[in-house]
């Protein structure tokens, strides 16, 4: 098994507290970040498609028709972390509550079954609905 590192949980949905979280774990919470980062607070450190704040995307003038573009830009942004050898999101839009549920499948670089992460995010809030 590849050693993932250890990382600071800091996804509401995982653990509040902060604690340190390793193996694949460590890997989604990174992929988490990528997905609810704005990358104009941190452009001295990365490269533009490293990471994206989803919630900047929901608003009333959201559109289904950028779901696959939005899909797109979540997978190419986890597959950034060199942990992640493939990344595949399915995206549903919820125009009542302006919120966005993201199925996606991460396949780490030595495992060949992926992990399931379902997150739904709002313009407040991001939520893990499931992961495994």
């Amino acid at each position: 098994m590849a050693e993932y590192g250890i990382d600071v949980s800091t996804s509401l949905g995982f653990d509040a507290t902060g604690q340190n979280v390793s193996g694949p774990r460590s890997v989604l919470e990174s992929v988490l970040r990528r997905w609810t980062t704005d990358p104009a607070q941190i452009e001295d450190y990365i490269d533009d498609d490293e990471c994206l704040d989803i919630s900047t995307y929901l608003s009333a003038s959201f559109a289904e028709e950028n779901l696959f573009e939005l899909a797109a830009r979540m997978e190419s942004a986890a597959e950034r972390d060199e942990r992640v050898n493939k990344a595949s999101v399915n995206l549903a839009y919820y125009a009542g509550t302006e919120s966005l549920v993201a199925s996606a499948q991460i396949q780490l670089q030595d495992q060949s079954k992926p992990f399931a992460l379902v997150v739904e995010f709002s313009k407040a809030t991001t939520a893990i609905l499931s992961l495994g």
